[in-house]
């Protein structure tokens, strides 16, 4: 009695359970579908992924110390050299024009010398006490003493003139120009007033009062006749000829200081 009714129970439930897997069979199997395709998927694209190969943030370098340098490679920007092979040939550079240079103007100088006309040996010696490089030479075809150079016509004139104290007469002359050039300056000389008629005589008793000594004796005219001796450098020398003079007779003998 049992069995009869465990049976229509039994299959009952059979029944029911397989309507049940005839209803979900074909939901399970889109899923199993589903998750296959998926697991494909993955599994293509999975060995892309392992083949990249990253590039490291740092580059590890060893010192000969054994000490470890990293050396970041973030703002690394690689470059193209481009290297070229020398020329064989030699570049030869242009060639320089130089400027053109103005020659400086040399400003010309002017040589005075000053001689004496009488070359004779006493001369010369007498000469050499004021200047010991006086000697003899040839000037415009003639032999003089040349008493000495100067650049200056100041120094040639000073030198003059002391010859020209001494009695010994004394000439400059300008060799740019080839002229004689006259004394400028004031020096001292002893003058005696006289006529025109007396000039004569007075000038050659005083040649005869100076007895050899050395003084230049001339005539002037400007501004009035008379007899100079002189120039002097010093006026004690003038002053001691003025003396001289007039104790010998000559009473209108005076010092005068000019040209």
């Amino acid at each position: 009695m049992k069995r009869q009714i465990q049976s229509p129970i039994i299959a009952k439930f059979f029944n029911l359970d397989i309507s049940w897997n005839l209803a979900i069979a074909p939901a399970v199997t889109l899923l199993v579908g589903t998750w296959l395709t998926l697991a494909a998927n993955a599994t293509q694209t999975q060995p892309v992924a392992e083949n990249k190969k990253s590039i490291p943030n740092s580059v590890a370098r060893f010192s000969p110390e054994g000490r470890v340098f990293r050396i970041s490679n973030s703002n690394f920007t690689p470059r193209e050299l481009d290297f070229q092979a020398p020329s064989s040939a030699p570049v030869n550079p242009p060639p320089v024009k130089p400027l053109p240079v103005n020659p400086v103007p040399t400003p010309r100088t002017t040589s005075y010398l000053v001689y004496v006309n009488n070359p004779n040996a006493l001369t010369l010696q007498r000469i050499k006490q004021f200047e010991p490089s006086a000697f003899v030479r040839q000037y415009q075809q003639r032999n003089v003493i040349q008493a000495g150079i100067f650049q200056q016509t100041a120094n040639a004139q000073k030198l003059a003139i002391a010859l020209e104290s001494q009695g010994i007469d004394a000439r400059i002359v300008n060799l740019s120009t080839g002229e004689d050039t006259d004394f400028t300056g004031k020096f001292y000389f002893v003058v005696i007033p006289a006529k025109q008629n007396k000039l004569g005589a007075i000038e050659q008793r005083i040649q005869q009062l100076r007895m050899g000594m050395p003084v230049r004796v001339s005539q002037r005219q400007e501004p009035r006749t008379h007899v100079r001796v002189g120039p002097f450098l010093a006026k004690e020398q003038a002053e001691n000829w003025r003396r001289y003079l007039r104790a010998s007779g000559l009473r209108r003998a005076r010092v005068y200081y000019g040209q």
